[in-house]
C-alpha cells in the first residue's frame, strides 16, 4: 500500500493459491525372456531403455501441452487448456492455413508483458510448416532461421520449439499454437 512518509503501513494479507499435484505413474514393461537378452549380440537393454524413455518422454509432452484434465494424460491439464500465461488467438477462416503473420504477432501481445520475457513458440512441426511461408507487409518471411546449431528458430525474436505432441489438426476449438513461457506458470 502506499502510505505517506511518516504514516503506519496498513495491514495486508497475502492471498496464495495452492497447487494440487496429483502423482501419477508411467511405466512400460517389456515381454522379453532373460534368455533373449542374454543370447542378443545388440545390446537389448540399451535398445529397449532408449525406446521407453523415448516414448514415455512423448506421453509426458502430451500431458503437459494439450493434457485435458482427464486420466488419459494422467488427469494433467496442459498448456492448451490453461489461460494464465498462454494465450488463444482466432483465426480468420475456417483452416489452419488462413493463419496470417498478423495472428502470431496478436498472440504475442495478448500475453500479458510480464510473462512476455522469456515466452515462445511452440507448435507441430506440420503446423510450423504453414507458419515458415508466412510474410509481413513488407514480404520478409516471419520465420528467422538459426546461424548456428546451438539457436532456434524465431518469429519476430521469439523461439519456436517444434514438438509432434503438439496438434497438428485445425479441427473445431483446436488450440495448434502455443506462446507460452513455461518458467511462469
Amino acid at each position: 500500500a502506499w502510505t505517506d512518509e511518516a504514516a503506519q503501513i496498513p495491514e495486508s494479507t497475502g492471498s496464495f493459491t495452492q497447487p494440487s499435484i496429483s502423482i501419477k505413474k508411467l511405466a512400460a514393461i517389456s515381454a522379453m525372456s532373460n534368455e533373449l537378452f542374454a543370447d542378443s549380440k545388440v545390446n537389448l537393454v540399451q535398445l529397449i531403455a532408449t525406446q521407453v524413455g523415448e516414448a514415455m518422454a512423448y506421453k509426458e509432452d502430451l500431458a503437459g501441452l494439450v493434457g485435458d484434465g482427464t486420466s488419459t494424460y494422467g488427469s494433467i491439464t496442459g498448456l492448451t487448456g490453461l489461460t494464465l500465461t498462454s494465450t488463444t488467438q482466432t483465426i480468420s477462416g475456417t483452416s489452419i492455413v488462413n493463419l496470417t503473420a498478423d495472428d502470431l504477432l496478436d498472440v504475442q501481445y495478448k500475453l500479458a508483458a510480464k510473462y512476455r520475457r522469456g515466452a515462445f513458440y511452440i507448435m507441430h512441426p506440420n503446423v510450423f510448416a504453414i507458419v515458415r511461408k508466412l510474410k509481413d507487409a513488407d514480404g520478409n518471411y516471419i520465420v528467422v532461421n538459426p546461424t548456428s546449431p546451438d539457436q532456434f528458430p524465431s518469429i519476430w525474436g521469439r523461439r519456436v520449439v517444434e514438438s509432434e505432441a503438439m496438434p497438428s489438426t485445425d479441427a473445431a476449438g483446436t488450440k495448434f499454437i502455443g506462446f507460452t513461457n513455461m518458467r511462469r506458470h
